[in-house]
């Protein structure tokens, strides 16, 4: 649970919801410390008297806002240590590449991040935002706004921002969320967080590569203007593979690697010839041009779609059915790097 919370006497932002060890001591300590109008720690959810104090019972601590000031009150948490793991390998990534790094940064538009990435030769100013826990789409397409439209950051590291932030989520958990397709976002299924992985072992998944495709099959199950098929060329994006989490981490501060939104509202890593290709191939087509969404189809059409020879045996041992990640084609049984038989060999 983020809450987002201005501590005052070091004049930036702390999330309750996961601090780092010595913010949980530091906040924690002022248990009995805080009267009203001190104005040490306020509370950024607006339409309250922002002004809090701490609270404990049982061993959990709270931050309450004072009597007649506003809504219940927020519980402070640690930071996972798969949480303080990743956001470490992703700073000792940047600094292997020759970056600046600074963590638990803040910008002018309430944003607080896990690091960001900056220094000679990055044309991007970029954030790490690693998540451990479950969160809304909602709130993280609302953050990855905020961040984009930041003007400076705050604290230790303050510097004007020209271009704001371009949040890099990071996911822990193997799974994929489902906000994942809709901001930069990388992820990884081959480490464990329970410890800090060695340099360069954990294998990025996310980014793409968009390659100019005639449209027919077997690119396209469909014409991706929603037409029959044209004979066309349309832009289709596969997986970029052999990229670790370090190579994506020294690479989008450097802009070798960039985001491209679609008209139907993914995001996409990838670099700036895939970006230059799939904005030439896509003008003047309609909103869901070149990239349609996986779409539910009957096990049978799909089993003739991807003509690994593994689906021409009946029977439940095959498993439930999965979307490809590289050709969004139904398939199954799941495969360890989400491609179906056709794209993974």
């Amino acid at each position: 649970m983020t809450t987002l919370a201005w501590y005052a006497p070091e004049d930036r932002i702390i999330d309750l919801g996961r601090l780092t060890p010595a913010d949980y001591e530091t906040i924690t300590a002022l248990q009995g410390q805080i009267r009203r109008s001190d104005r040490i720690l306020l509370c950024t959810r607006p339409g309250a008297d922002p002004e809090m104090l701490i609270w404990s019972r049982g061993g959990r601590f709270w931050a309450r806002h004072f009597p007649g000031g506003g809504h219940g009150p927020h519980l402070i948490a640690l930071m996972s240590p798969e949480h303080i793991r990743a956001t470490d390998y992703a700073i000792r990534a940047a600094e292997d590449a020759g970056y600046t790094t600074v963590p638990e940064a803040v910008t002018d538009n309430r944003t607080r991040l896990d690091a960001v990435i900056y220094g000679p030769g990055v044309s991007q100013v970029t954030g790490i935002e690693v998540q451990a826990t479950a969160i809304t789409k909602r709130t993280v397409l609302a953050r990855t706004t905020r961040s984009s439209r930041a003007t400076a950051l705050k604290g230790a590291c303050a510097q004007p921002l020209p271009r704001g932030v371009l949040p890099l989520w990071f996911p822990l958990g193997g799974h994929e969320p489902d906000w994942f397709p809709y901001v930069p976002s990388i992820r990884t299924q081959d480490v464990s967080w329970d410890v800090l992985p060695g340099r360069r072992t954990a294998t990025a998944i996310g980014p793409r590569v968009i390659e100019a495709k005639r449209c027919g099959p077997p690119w396209f199950p469909r014409c991706p203007a929603g037409r029959r098929w044209c004979g066309r060329w349309h832009p289709r994006d596969e997986p970029r593979l052999g990229l670790t989490v370090d190579d994506v981490v020294s690479m989008v501060p450097a802009g070798q690697l960039v985001p491209v939104k679609t008209p139907a509202g993914r995001t996409m890593l990838t670099d700036p010839n895939s970006r230059m290709r799939y904005t030439e191939l896509t003008a003047g087509e309609a909103p869901d041009a070149a990239l349609p969404t996986p779409r539910a189809r009957a096990p049978a059409e799909d089993a003739r779609e991807c003509r690994s020879p593994r689906h021409e045996d009946p029977g439940e041992a095959l498993g439930e059915w999965t979307d490809c990640q590289g050709c969004h084609r139904r398939y199954r049984p799941a495969h360890p790097q989400g491609l179906c038989y056709d794209c993974a060999r």
